[in-house]
């Protein structure tokens, strides 16, 4: 009985550091522009130098990249290859080098994404599945073929011996054979899935990303593409554009993070986690606080009359349980465990 209390306290206290994730923040990037023009909810800031145009606007953020919307017409006569694994992305606003002519960033730059590559891993990983699945399918018909001729020989037996033991392994037989055909039906049904999303992902690149092109005179290039820099270090970018064969522009951008807020709750008075434990025959509650918290030591209720706590320290409290239900306090996880 111990061991299995013990056993439970444990999957229950895994079960709270597993649902004490913190959403990541929402990335929103404006230009430091003041003369910028709007298009569908994008705020696209635009350059012309040396013959050519070059508008540039955030678009959104997943997990893997930041993305950017990006045109670019060239009107003069010059034959220029954009390639997208050109343009770079730095972490901070750089400084004008008259030596060199050109802006010097003092930390590294991040390429933008070859989409080429992309299209490449992922086809690769097409071909990975199609081999993965026939060779899932050969070998679940091996074990089928194996189990068949496994029932085939206890069924000859059962003539002569129709002991229990045979039927149970003609059972075990069968039932192996069916288990092998149902995880090749399963394991089709994922390898399906996957497929179809690295179809579509593929399609994405292929058609709407701004892909290795010549810009030649009078023709508008077009499409987004893709960098990611670790934004939670870093407050300003400046993305560089080449255009013609030795030239570039600069965009350059403040970075703002969003992260989820409750209007209801004050995040200042969070409970991390709250446990339930015996302490002789009076039942304590262990209160742990994440930082930023402040707490009245004359009222187990968090207030905000008494000096905050510093960011990284971890303050406990024991409190009796009757005084958390009179002072009503916020709890936003409960868990049973016995000490």
């Amino acid at each position: 009985m111990k061991t299995f209390k013990k056993l439970t306290n444990h999957l229950l206290l895994l079960s709270l550091l597993a649902s004490c994730a913190t959403p990541n923040p929402v990335v929103r990037l404006n230009s430091k522009e003041t003369k910028t023009t709007w298009e569908k909810g994008k705020e696209f800031t635009s350059y012309y130098k040396d013959g050519f145009i070059v508008h540039c606007a955030y678009h959104g953020a997943t997990d893997a990249y930041l993305e950017f919307d990006i045109e670019m017409a060239n009107t003069t006569d010059e034959d220029f290859l954009l390639s997208p694994e050109k343009i770079i992305i730095s972490t901070d606003s750089g400084k004008w080098d008259p030596l060199i002519n050109q802006i010097v960033y003092s930390t590294f730059p991040i390429y933008a994404v070859n989409p080429e590559v992309e299209i490449l891993k992922n086809e690769l990983a097409q071909s990975q599945l199609e081999a993965d699945q026939k060779n899932l399918a050969t070998a679940s018909i091996a074990v089928a073929a194996l189990a068949l001729l496994v029932m085939v020989a206890l069924a000859l037996a059962v003539a002569n011996d129709a002991k229990q033991r045979v039927i149970t392994l003609t059972e075990l037989a069968a039932a192996t054979a069916g288990t092998a055909l149902k995880i090749n039906e399963f394991s089709q049904e994922m390898n399906n899935f996957r497929n179809e999303l690295l179809l579509i992902v593929t399609r994405s690149w292929i058609n709407n990303s701004f892909r290795k092109k010549n810009s030649i005179k009078t023709k508008q290039l077009g499409g987004w593409f893709t960098l990611k820099p670790e934004l939670k270090k870093y407050w300003d970018l400046s993305i560089d554009v080449p255009m013609g064969r030795n030239n570039f522009v600069s965009y350059n951008y403040k970075v703002n993070l969003y992260y989820l807020t409750n209007s209801s709750v004050n995040h200042a008075n969070k409970l991390l986690w709250l446990s339930i434990m015996k302490k002789g025959h009076l039942p304590f509650c262990l209160l742990v606080f994440i930082p930023g918290s402040r707490f009245d030591p004359k009222c187990p209720e968090l207030t905000n009359s008494s000096k905050p706590i510093k960011n990284g320290d971890a303050v406990i409290f024991l409190v009796k349980i009757h005084q958390l239900i009179i002072f009503k306090l916020t709890i936003f996880r409960i868990i049973a465990v016995n000490l």
